[in-house]
């Protein structure tokens, strides 16, 4: 019964996905096309413009990773040869289409902050697994799950971000014990069993972005990320976000002045890959 459930659940929350995607972006096109009216924000002509990032502003993309559209065939061109043998290595047809769209989009989007053609982006890894962007000053992360992908941009500020499929997990409580504190684990158990699943991927969201953003690993973060998380070179802010239904994620950036700016992946992109 757990496996029909989860098959179920895992085609809705797809399902889900994809038109709330469709939603998000036309509300995003009318926002800023009334901000554009009013004279807030400059009107972007040309299709080699980029992104405007503010320094106290951290820009959320959010990618549907569907590999049927004809989207993700241009965005998966744009991969290097590395990341296509890696995704070749994948035991799934469908996670290696979505890894190959997801990092497609990563070059595209940060191609496009650098006005660099994504296929020459060059990306490295420190002793942790954290990637960087050798010869550019711009920080990024990525994460994918299920039918979607996450990525943010800073400029000056180190960040993370994790986004979740919610979904059911069996082995939630030995899981729980290793990454939560007791606070943590006396709130999930306090919750209605079909509310502690979702629960638990914002806590594990929470830290997760925060350990892609220090650096440290997963193995670094074994404590509270509800809050500003102090640290030997700065302060750390890790706030929610609420993409669509079904899913759960979390931003994390270095300091406490800075901006979520959740941000549109342009029409006149698509043939840029």
């Amino acid at each position: 019964m757990t496996a029909v459930r989860w098959k179920i659940d895992a085609l809705t929350a797809s399902l889900v996905s994809k038109y709330y995607y469709a939603f998000w972006r036309l509300v995003t096109a009318v926002i800023m096309e009334s901000e554009q009216s009013s004279g807030t924000t400059p009107r972007e002509d040309s299709a080699l413009d980029p992104p405007r990032l503010a320094p106290d502003h951290v820009h959320l993309w959010m990618v549907s990773l569907d590999p049927a559209s004809a989207e993700s065939a241009r965005l998966t061109r744009a991969t290097s040869d590395s990341e296509r043998e890696r995704a070749a290595r994948f035991h799934r047809h469908e996670d290696a289409e979505r890894y190959l769209v997801a990092h497609g989009a990563l070059r595209v989007i940060v191609g496009r902050y650098l006005e660099w053609d994504p296929a020459a982006l060059r990306f490295g890894a420190d002793e942790n697994g954290k990637p960087f962007l050798e010869d550019g000053a711009l920080e990024f992360n990525l994460s994918h799950s299920g039918a979607l992908a996450l990525i943010a941009v800073a400029r000056h500020r180190r960040v993370g971000v994790d986004i979740e499929l919610i979904r059911p997990l069996p082995e939630l409580d030995a899981i729980a014990t290793r990454t939560c504190t007791a606070e943590e684990l006396t709130t999930l158990s306090a919750l209605p069993h079909r509310d502690r699943e979702r629960a638990f991927f914002a806590l594990w969201t929470r830290k997760e972005a925060l350990a892609k953003a220090t650096g440290k690993g997963i193995g670094g973060v074994f404590r509270d990320a509800s809050e500003s998380e102090p640290e030997a070179h700065g302060t750390w802010t890790v706030t929610e976000v609420n993409v669509v239904p079904g899913y759960v994620a979390s931003v994390a950036a270095e300091g406490a002045d800075w901006r979520l700016v959740q941000c549109e992946w342009p029409d006149r992109w698509r043939d840029l890959a």
